[in-house]
């Protein structure tokens, strides 16, 4: 497959990105480890249109859940090296206002 190799500059995020989900509109959510946040991306132009904070500093992935799939649902990692009191390596929600996608099982 031939074309143009796309990116999406969160350079000017904190931490790096982790894991990620898309919504039925097509935009990525991505959790940017160390630094507390999910951020909504359009994955046409790169454009950041959302962000999620988590009182955690490690995030680690996302995906959309419950009935609706309106529920975002954020992982957090514990850094072993550092004595924490927050809530790192807690599972976060919030209502994202928009709907994921449907996972698709598959059989190997």
């Amino acid at each position: 497959m031939e074309g143009v190799i796309k990116h999406i500059d969160l350079s000017s995020y904190p931490g790096v990105p982790d894991g990620m989900t898309i919504d039925t509109e097509g935009y990525l959510w991505i959790a940017l480890y160390g630094g507390g946040k999910v951020l909504r991306v359009n994955p046409v132009d790169g454009e950041v249109t959302g962000q999620v904070e988590v009182p955690a500093q490690y995030t680690t992935s996302c995906t959309f859940g419950g009935s609706s799939l309106t529920t975002l649902f954020i992982t957090t990692a514990t850094d072993r090296s550092r004595q924490t009191t927050g809530p790192d390596g807690y599972v976060f929600s919030v209502e994202a206002g928009v709907r994921g996608t449907m996972v698709s099982k598959c059989r190997f």
